[in-house]
């Protein structure tokens, strides 16, 4: 993905260990997102978004739930 241009990723849930690769590769993630797709976009693009919760379902050391 890094090599398509991939700067970010925007999803409703994922684990430490997928956000830890995809840093590693330059891309940032945002996670804990939910809406319509057009609206999230906007949102992201106005600077306006901010990642929450990944909803992983365990208390590892990084999970914020």
């Amino acid at each position: 993905m890094a090599e398509q241009g991939v700067e970010c990723v925007i999803s409703g849930g994922m684990g430490e260990r997928a956000r830890q690769l995809f840093a590693s590769k330059g891309i940032d993630t945002l996670v804990g997102i939910e809406g319509e797709v057009e609206a999230v976009i906007n949102d992201y693009m106005d600077g306006k978004l901010s990642g929450n919760c990944s909803y992983c379902e365990h208390d590892g050391p990084n999970c914020g739930h």
